[in-house]
């Protein structure tokens, strides 16, 4: 945010997300992999640890995460162990997206943040 804040990326149209290349419950949470990532419009001079990434299409089951970011294990708990396990929907080899839309922390109470989870599945 650093970065894209001081290259003036931040827009009313820009979408904050977050891939998550690790299951949540395989390896303890300072070593899963994420990659905090914003939509851009433009090309842009990138620095040292910054890179562009382009999502992989096809299907995601899409989910609602209402409240802190502290309960998101929570809720990937419910869709992993109660939803899932009751469809016939299989997850697909791709990173779980989290589309938060409305991460203006500093101006949002934790308690009406909203995250969408974005299960990739096959069609």
């Amino acid at each position: 945010m650093i970065f894209a804040e001081k290259k003036k990326l931040i827009k009313k149209h820009t979408k904050k997300i977050g891939i998550c290349h690790d299951n949540r419950w395989s390896k303890p949470e300072k070593n899963l992999r994420y990659d905090a990532c914003i939509t851009i419009d433009k090309t842009v001079e990138l620095d040292e640890n910054i890179s562009n990434q382009t999502i992989q299409g096809g299907k995601y089951l899409v989910f609602l995460h209402s409240g802190p970011f502290e309960y998101l294990d929570k809720t990937y708990k419910k869709i992993f162990d109660d939803w899932l396990p009751h469809k016939k929907t299989k997850i697909r080899t791709a990173p779980t997206l989290e589309f938060y839309l409305n991460c203006e922390e500093k101006f949002t109470n934790p308690q009406n943040l909203k995250t969408e989870i974005w299960i990739p599945i096959e069609n």
